[in-house]
């Protein structure tokens, strides 16, 4: 939507008023929808959403791997702007290796073992 592409105009052109845009998206209720990444596995549907659980112990290797194996390193200019103005690094990484895409990654490469 135009609104988040000024925004990330703003952002990666550090233009300080991000945050004006960032505060008037708030206030109008300008927000990104859930993310729902569904897939299937022995025939049966299932779907993950953004965000932590408690326990994934498969998206935790992958995770493992992947960073030891590979140059990966999570970027944090990829967390929203919002986000990350309330946020701390440490807060940032954890949305980013708790993608509903990352989640349903690793429990098919799970399955698929």
């Amino acid at each position: 939507s135009l609104h988040h592409m000024v925004l990330e105009f703003c952002r990666r052109t550090g233009d300080p008023r991000a945050e004006t845009v960032q505060g008037d998206m708030d206030r109008l209720g300008l927000s990104s929808t859930e993310v729902v990444v569904k897939y299937i596995i022995g025939g049966k549907e299932l779907q993950q959403v953004n965000g932590p659980e408690s326990n994934n112990d498969a998206l935790e290797l992958l995770y493992q791997q992947v960073c030891e194996q590979t140059a990966y390193r999570p970027m944090c200019e990829a967390v929203p702007f919002g986000f990350v103005q309330r946020t701390n690094e440490e807060d940032q990484v954890k949305s980013l290796k708790y993608h509903a895409e990352k989640k349903a990654l690793a429990s098919l490469l799970h399955h698929s073992a």
